[in-house]
């Protein structure tokens, strides 16, 4: 290295680590070293891959530690309901408002201010529960009338009574063609 008056310095210049001049997987020099020739975050991420099972239970253990399923339902309800999606549930009797079903329900706020809003509304009077097929209809409405977005009724028996399930089939048809096809192995 050349100085500014023209003499030679005898120090060399500064490595990313003892070994390496860069990261050998994301070529990055800002990162920290930490070891193995990988910055900080790429011999974290290598880790996780490597001992997939250990980092997984060890973050189960510490969910479970902190209250696990039970307490994380009532942190969501207080955090985005202020505590009356529970209340809501019972006064609607466990069904939706809309078709009647009691199942995959979901708490819908009616005015739209819910927990991505700035300002929820969490009144009671402002939650409605639906099955999660209505509350899709009420975000994201149709533009065609139809029993489902490619079809207009079942395929296999006509039906647009029974709600659509799936590849152009009604709940109980659907079923029906998969228990078939669990027995024929198909």
């Amino acid at each position: 290295m050349t100085l500014s008056n023209g003499s030679q310095s005898c120090t060399k210049p500064k490595r990313w680590s003892r070994q390496h001049d860069c990261c050998l997987n994301c070529q990055r020099t800002d990162r920290k070293h930490l070891g193995k020739g990988l910055c900080l975050i790429c011999y974290h991420n290598q880790y996780s891959v490597d001992n997939s099972d250990r980092v997984k239970a060890i973050k189960q253990a510490s969910y479970h530690k902190r209250g696990g399923k039970e307490l994380s339902k009532i942190m969501r309800e207080e955090t985005w309901f202020d505590g009356n999606r529970e209340a809501a549930l019972q006064r609607d009797n466990y069904k939706c408002t809309c078709c009647g079903t009691p199942q995959d329900l979901v708490v819908h706020h009616i005015d739209g201010n819910g927990r991505r809003s700035k300002n929820p509304n969490n009144d009671l009077d402002n939650l409605q529960t639906l099955c999660r097929s209505c509350h899709i209809k009420v975000h994201k409405p149709r533009k065609i009338d139809k029993w489902s977005i490619n079809y207009d009724c079942c395929q296999k028996c006509g039906t647009t009574e029974i709600k659509h399930s799936g590849q152009g089939l009604c709940r109980s048809c659907y079923e029906r063609n998969r228990r078939h096809q669990q027995k024929t192995g198909s």
